[in-house]
């Protein structure tokens, strides 16, 4: 399971500390871990993005919780627990740097372009990958993805 965003946009969360954060590959099984270095700059999708509303407290997939404030974005706490309590939508999300220019086509012969995390790197020709939020695709050639179903 990797992160894939194909119409993102840049978020700046005001006071985000900077870190490593490690990742499962998978949330049930043993697949091992992947690691992002992070700052205060993320790239979430536009979907999500557009849903932001002020005041409210958000919560990056297994990194950081935010709230909005007018045109500004704002770190809130790293503990899931606080977003438990108070939170309003979760969503998968980017750093700026080192992800992965990639294409899926898509069954309908439309080509899907995003970003896919730098452990994309990784993957060997017919291996398959679940994009979080967006399906299950098979790596035809770096950077090429076949989308494969739901």
């Amino acid at each position: 399971r990797l992160f894939f965003i194909d119409k993102q946009v840049k978020l700046h969360i005001k006071n985000a500390p900077h870190q490593a954060i490690t990742l499962r590959k998978h949330p049930e099984h043993d697949l091992g871990l992947r690691t992002f270095s992070i700052t205060e700059d993320f790239y979430i999708p536009e979907k999500d993005y557009q849903q932001l509303e002020n005041g409210k407290l958000y919560r990056l997939i297994d990194c950081l919780n935010f709230v909005k404030q007018g045109d500004t974005f704002v770190f809130h706490s790293m503990e899931y627990e606080h977003y438990k309590r108070e939170g309003h939508k979760t969503m998968h999300w980017l750093p700026v740097k080192g992800n992965v220019d990639v294409s899926i086509l898509m069954p309908n012969k439309e080509l899907v372009k995003g970003i896919a995390e730098h452990a994309a790197k990784d993957l060997k020709p017919d291996d398959i990958v679940q994009f979080v939020r967006f399906g299950f695709s098979r790596l035809d050639a770096p950077g090429k993805f076949w989308y494969t179903h739901e």
